[in-house]
């Protein structure tokens, strides 16, 4: 089976005039795999700062990594770990 990641990051600025990026991954079918963002699990939500980060998609038993789709279903990559700017 495949799995799919979808990927939108929403960007949002505090009070103190910090810009936070909020990274939404999506993994379809959701026991198809795991997601990490520069080393870490990924959680729900994830605020980001500013920069380059590497996510890296681990497909679950069972599962192949498909690709990287972004928030308009186009394809970032085939490769499952990618560095992606916010």
């Amino acid at each position: 089976m495949a799995f799919v990641l979808f990927m939108a990051v929403l960007l949002f600025q505090t009070a103190s005039a910090q810009l936070t990026h909020i990274l939404t991954i999506n993994i379809s079918p959701a026991a198809g795999g795991s997601v990490t963002v520069d080393g870490a699990p990924y959680t729900v939500p994830l605020a980001v700062t500013p920069g380059t980060h590497i996510l890296v998609a681990a497909p679950a038993a069972g599962y192949n990594f498909t690709e990287w789709l972004d928030g308009t279903n186009s394809n970032i990559s085939v490769d499952p770990t990618i560095d992606i700017g916010v």
